[in-house]
């Protein structure tokens, strides 16, 4: 929290909701592998802090990029949004894992993350410059 605090105003507040996304597919991938239950164990924790900075670095961006009046609007479809994603993410992973077990599908969720991930990365410099231009009243 503080660390988000001492960001305040300066540009490129939004690295911070990168990295969390980012780290959520490697914390995954490597809760995945076959090292045992202590580097599974770490990994969850990882995913834990990683999951905690993405919500905290949208939720932040959201805070300070939208105007005052629609806020609310904005962070309820933020939470339909997020709990949604879960949702659907659930059901595939569920429906993968009818005949072979969870580990495959838990580990290839990873890579669509990493998918949508890259497909945002390309669009950044637009991201930064719409989030950098928005109201903070």
């Amino acid at each position: 929290g503080g660390w988000r605090r001492r960001r305040g105003q300066r540009p490129g507040r939004e690295r911070a909701a990168w990295r969390g996304v980012l780290g959520l597919g490697w914390a995954t991938r490597l809760c995945t592998s076959r090292q045992g239950s202590g580097v599974g164990l770490g990994a969850m924790a990882c995913f834990g802090c990683f999951a905690v900075a993405a919500s905290i670095g949208t939720q932040t961006l959201i805070q300070l990029a939208v105007a005052p009046n629609m806020r609310g609007r904005v962070f309820g479809l933020h939470g339909i949004i997020y709990r949604g994603g879960t949702a659907v993410g659930a059901l595939a992973i569920g429906a993968g894992s009818e005949g072979g077990g969870l580990r495959g599908p838990v580990a290839g969720a990873p890579v669509f993350l990493a998918l949508a991930w890259v497909w945002a990365w390309r669009r950044r410099v637009s991201i930064a410059a719409a989030l950098e231009g928005g109201s903070a009243d």
